[in-house]
């Protein structure tokens, strides 16, 4: 947190929190690193990695079909779409 989200050390913690939540298949767990994982390359400007994660945690959120899940998913979606300079999708997502 002091460091910021674009830290090496904040991928290498959320990479091996979602590493290790894939071994326990929760996706309560797995959620927040893919969050975490998504705001750090939106952070770096590696916005296709921040979307492909966004993807990867829209499709965990209608595989457990949990609503606060798939609100975040689509937060995220939308967040990074808008930051990468797709507004038509953001506002999709974001809707």
């Amino acid at each position: 947190m002091t460091k910021g989200y674009s830290a090496p050390e904040v991928e290498r913690v959320y990479s091996r929190v979602q590493q290790l939540c894939g071994q326990v298949e929760d996706a309560s767990q797995v959620f927040p690193a893919l969050y975490g994982l998504c705001f750090f390359y939106l952070a770096r400007g590696e916005c296709q990695t921040a979307q492909q994660i966004g993807q990867q945690a829209l499709s965990l959120a209608r595989q457990v079909q949990m609503p606060d899940f798939m609100l975040l998913a689509h937060t995220i979606l939308g967040v990074t779409s808008f930051y990468c300079g797709a507004f038509a999708t953001a506002l999709e997502h974001l809707e």
